[in-house]
């Protein structure tokens, strides 16, 4: 099913509302005015999930952006560290010779 847009919700609410009250002398079935408030109440549904996911996908993103970010740093991470331990090794002979 396509999506629904905000226009398409507003015209359905009203049209379910609008039904919902007899007016001008016409009645309307109340199966008419349930079935357009399942419609809404089902839109609803469907576009609080829709946002949920969509930030869910917007952290994952982040979370994927993080951990690359991450990945090109960590060379650089293990290099420094190595150049430490020779540094702190050359020190350590050094001390024992001299």
């Amino acid at each position: 099913m396509g999506s629904t847009t905000d226009a398409e919700i507003r015209i359905l609410r009203t049209l379910a509302r609008d039904k919902a009250r007899p007016h001008q002398g016409s009645a309307m079935a109340p199966s008419e005015a349930l079935d357009l408030r399942e419609q809404v109440a089902r839109i609803d549904r469907n576009q609080a999930e829709t946002r949920k996911r969509l930030e869910e996908s917007v952290k994952r993103a982040a979370e994927t952006r993080k951990l690359g970010r991450e990945a090109l740093i960590a060379p650089f991470t293990a290099g420094a560290a190595v150049t430490g331990a020779v540094v702190a090794a050359m020190l350590a002979v050094q001390k024992l010779l001299g």
